[in-house]
């Protein structure tokens, strides 16, 4: 499963290009990044864990051309209160693509609320020898990871707040991945729904036939892999450009 990633450490025009090939778009990108940025709706993060509910940088089916910052952990807009609310954020963090379509908390959000999930690189853990080893997934030609999301609005009748939230859609593994996310306790291996510039208009837009047919597992070639430093625990490295960096271990 998805719960650790890198996110909006880059270049804004480096995602407002991902996104469009068109000047004036890539301009309006780039204006509403820098505004996200600014007011700390949207933070650069070198780790960041999924339970801490960090704002991920989305682009959704409703507003297609327009970045927002969304926090991680789904909230179905029919949420009753505050309390359930935190429950549900909590196991929300992925959606599986194949119950997606008919598990309460993603049902109306896999037919009508689909969104792109744009990240520098994901981690996962690689069990050896009764130890794990933090490893860090990312695109072999270094560019944006693009990942299949669901969201979703949800209003705090108690306070009015409007939070916007999201989930990251996962599907079996590729051989790479089966390598690494090799956890002895859940023999199924996963990995984040990946796509390419080609097709991330058909995730927004496209049926729920469409939608299956790219719940697939991503080209184990156009993925590159390295171990890093302790992401999680006392021993964790900072949230800097350290996080990132290969490290051999023993």
């Amino acid at each position: 499963m998805c719960y650790n990633v890198v996110s909006a450490t880059r270049k804004n025009l480096q995602y407002a290009r991902h996104r469009s090939e068109k000047p004036e778009v890539i301009e309006q990108i780039i204006k509403h990044l820098d505004e996200l940025h600014k007011t700390k709706r949207l933070e650069p993060f070198y780790r960041v864990q999924g339970f801490s509910h960090p704002r991920l940088m989305v682009f959704s089916n409703e507003k297609p051309e327009v970045p927002g910052a969304f926090r991680w952990g789904l909230i179905p807009s029919w949420t009753p209160d505050e309390q359930k609310a935190k429950e549900i954020a909590q196991m929300t963090l992925n959606a599986k693509s194949e119950t997606m379509f008919s598990k309460p908390a993603f049902r109306n959000s896999a037919r009508s609320k689909r969104c792109l999930i744009y990240l520098d690189a994901f981690f996962e853990h690689h069990h050896f020898s009764g130890m794990t080893y933090p490893v860090q997934v990312s695109m072999q030609n270094e560019q944006v990871m693009i990942v299949g999301g669901l969201w979703d609005e949800w209003v705090d009748r108690s306070t009015g707040e409007i939070i916007r939230s999201v989930s990251v859609v996962t599907c079996k593994a590729n051989r790479l991945m089966r390598c690494i996310h090799n956890n002895p306790r859940n023999p199924e291996a996963r990995m984040p729904v990946l796509l390419n510039r080609e097709t991330q208009e058909d995730w927004l837009n496209g049926d729920e036939q469409r939608i299956g047919e790219l719940c697939a597992p991503f080209p184990e070639e156009a993925l590159r892999w390295r171990t890093v430093r302790p992401i999680l625990g006392k021993h964790a490295s900072p949230n800097t450009g350290q996080a990132n960096e290969s490290y051999a271990y023993p």
